[in-house]
């Protein structure tokens, strides 16, 4: 995480935080225009499913900074885990063939941080699936 934070976020000189993402701009710029037409947000789900939710992600990452630059995070954060809060809330909705797993301290790579934990999820999500 601490790499990717380098990555992506630079601490400008006036202290503010500038945000850059290594995605190829034509690329971004399609996904965007996808994610606002709605495309990506559909969850509606009919089979058994399983949904890991990486949880914790943004706030640790914060956690590496001072505590000004935290708190100027902390809207962001906040905002960040409402949305997550509500996209497991939409996909409960569907039932209970709807598994949702919040892994904590974690990010979307949780299959690779934590992978040991991920296989047994999903060994135990597909077994109790077959029966």
């Amino acid at each position: 995480m601490k790499q990717n934070v380098k990555e992506i976020v630079t601490v400008l000189p006036d202290a503010r935080l500038q945000y850059r993402y290594p995605s190829p701009s034509r690329w971004s710029k399609e996904v965007t225009s996808d994610m606002e037409a709605g495309l990506y947000f559909d969850t509606r789900i009919s089979h058994p499913a399983l949904m890991i939710f990486a949880m914790d992600t943004d706030r640790d990452r914060a956690k590496q900074f001072d505590r000004a630059t935290f708190r100027e995070l902390q809207p962001l954060i906040e905002q960040t885990e409402m949305k997550r809060q509500e996209e497991i809330d939409a996909f409960q909705a569907n039932g209970s063939h709807v598994r949702i797993v919040e892994m904590r301290h974690t990010a979307h790579y949780c299959f690779v941080h934590k992978p040991k934990i991920v296989i047994q999820l999903m060994k135990s999500f597909l077994l109790q699936t077959i029966k």
